[in-house]
């Protein structure tokens, strides 16, 4: 007997180790996650338009670092034209299928319609997909 008056500090003692161990893993999970989140809405952000109405000027001035350069196109869309402006891809933790894509009119430069991620974005594939082409 003894012994196993001896022996139950111990298993509370270790089971109070394994408790706190758990409990650190979910909290740094937890963490990862809240990292990941508040990491995502800010390159969201970036992407984003500065406000609507915004003019492929104000654009390029605002946020010119996310243009590529390269995939700038004048297309022809319902009766007029448009201004494709291709984004730089999002980094590859943010699990991004294609790049920001944002269309501005051809004639007063205003931003018509953007996305964020155009390789997932249905709505967007159906309005410009013939633009896209």
């Amino acid at each position: 007997m003894p012994d196993e008056a001896n022996d139950q500090p111990n298993r509370t003692r270790s089971r109070w180790i394994r408790d706190c161990v758990v409990v650190f893993g979910l909290l740094m999970a937890l963490s990862l996650v809240l990292v990941y989140v508040i990491a995502g809405r800010h390159q969201h952000s970036l992407i984003s338009p500065p406000h609507s109405g915004v003019t492929l000027q104000e654009f390029q001035a605002q946020r010119g670092s996310i243009i590529d350069r390269e995939h700038v196109a004048v297309a022809a869309a319902y009766g007029g034209e448009v201004v494709v402006v291709t984004g730089k891809l999002s980094p590859r933790w943010m699990l991004p299928s294609g790049p920001p894509i944002y269309v501005f009119d051809g004639a007063n430069g205003i931003l018509i319609d953007w996305t964020s991620d155009s390789g997932d974005d249905d709505r967007f594939k159906s309005a410009w997909g013939d633009v896209l082409k």
